[in-house]
């Protein structure tokens, strides 16, 4: 799978428009446009852009009987200021809701509508009234599960409140005996309700297709709700020119190298090892090269207005340019941070892998370099092929148990402040299979970043 690219040597106006959202603000105003089809197009889009292009939530909740609708709806309405569009609130379902969806505080704050369309037919005729909605979101749960959740269903008469016999019971014994059923929770028309639910479901997912995500009901209602809050926040994957800049910060031994080797391999992405670079533009020499060799040979630091410099040029060439690329090894502190910002040098990915200090132990401190070839190997992992390779083999003086230590005190040390710097980075564990790991942050890779409210 490939990303759709900037074109080689992207002059700044494309990544403008990148860093800005400009060509999904663009999509936006004209999907509105044409939907809405205003006798005065100019004065319409003024006021679309007057409410943020017209980027307020547009979310369906669907789902069968005791999925829990109505509560991650309430939840999700608070947490994104939007107005919560329930079927028993709409007398005529269609007309209503897309009056209500068009209402001024509606297409302002945006709308949750809560358990409609329930068929193909409902899903054509509130697209044919231009109720079209960013996400639809789908409860899932097993059969035995939403009886279950149903059957304990008990309305207070009194205050209108549901409760649960096994999930939610009152404490008050005085509301525990005025507690009766819940109208339509008996289990033969529950069963028929969601027997209806699974007949209509195919077409449902054909009238939205790829828009509809499901999650998992059948779990703590917490969890739904911040998973359906997280789908919501995360647009839907544009297509416009898309150049992914992404850091990999991590401890040593999270396996940042690896991850970017992969990432290269899958997107043709140019892998910026900080380190790499400067050696590598020591080596070719000229004026740049020269001011890096003393820093290398001392073993120290290099200056960071030099590792800005070896880093603009080769972000400038191919394949970085056009592709993209993926950067590990700087910046190591909030200072070069803020540098690489203020240069134009920035990512628009951040990902920090976590990693425990003993599972750091494990993979760095029995590693071994074969002098000969260059080849890397581990004692337990990838032990050398033979006796005569294994007894040549070295360690590096990185890699001893002190200088891990140290290099994990440092990052540590610094780590926090890279965390309020990239408020938009994703944590990802990095104790376990490399190709998870590479899954996660293949998925943050592709897909939009989160929506913040303002």
């Amino acid at each position: 799978m490939a990303l759709p690219a900037l074109p080689p040597g992207a002059p700044p106006a494309a990544l403008y428009a990148e860093r800005h959202g400009l060509f999904e603000l663009l999509q936006s105003l004209l999907e509105a446009l044409l939907l809405r089809q205003p006798p005065e197009p100019l004065p319409f889009l003024a006021e679309l852009l007057r409410r943020d292009g017209d980027r307020a939530p547009r979310v369906l909740l669907l789902g069968p009987p005791a999925a829990g609708k109505t509560t991650v709806a309430a939840r999700l309405c608070r947490a994104l200021g939007a107005v919560h569009l329930s079927p028993g609130r709409l007398l005529v379902w269609a007309e209503l809701a897309a009056g209500r969806a068009a209402e001024p505080g509606c297409a302002r704050r945006g709308w949750v509508l809560e358990g409609l369309p329930a068929s193909r037919a409902q899903a054509l005729a509130l697209q044919a009234r231009g109720v079209l909605p960013r996400h639809a979101v789908l409860l899932r749960a097993p059969d035995a599960a939403l009886l279950e959740r149903a059957l304990g269903r008990r309305l207070d008469p009194a205050t209108g409140h549901v409760y649960h016999t096994t999930f939610a019971w009152p404490a008050d014994a005085a509301v525990q005996r005025r507690l009766v059923p819940l109208p339509g929770d008996a289990e033969a028309r529950v069963a028929r309700r969601l027997l209806q639910h699974h007949r209509q479901l195919p077409g449902i997912l054909r009238a939205f297709g790829p828009r509809l995500c499901a999650v998992d009901a059948d779990q703590p209602c917490a969890d739904v709700c911040r998973q359906v809050l997280e789908r919501v926040r995360r647009g839907p994957r544009a297509a416009a020119p898309f150049a992914p800049r992404l850091l990999l910060c991590g401890p040593p031994g999270s396996g940042k190298r690896l991850q970017a080797a992969l990432l290269r391999r899958r997107y043709g992405l140019a892998d910026l090892r900080c380190g790499r670079l400067l050696r590598a533009a020591a080596a070719a020499g000229g004026r740049l090269g020269r001011l890096l060799q003393p820093c290398l040979r001392r073993g120290g630091p290099a200056p960071d207005g030099l590792v800005l410099r070896v880093l603009r040029e080769r972000m400038a060439r191919p394949p970085a340019a056009a592709a993209g690329w993926v950067l590990h090894g700087f910046p190591r502190d909030l200072d070069q941070a803020e540098l690489l910002a203020a240069a134009g040098l920035g990512p628009n990915r951040v990902v920090f892998l976590t990693l425990p200090a003993a599972a750091a132990a494990e993979r760095v401190t029995p590693r071994r370099v074969d002098p000969v070839s260059g080849k890397r190997f581990h004692a337990l992992l990838r032990p050398a092929p033979s006796r005569a390779v294994q007894r040549r083999l070295r360690r590096h003086p990185r890699d001893s148990p002190e200088a891990l230590q140290e290099r994990r005190e440092r990052y540590d040390y610094h780590v926090a402040d890279l965390e309020l710097f990239y408020r938009d980075a994703i944590h990802v564990n990095a104790n376990q299979d490399p190709e998870t790991v590479f899954e996660c942050i293949e998925s943050y890779l592709v897909h939009p970043l989160p929506c913040h409210s303002p």
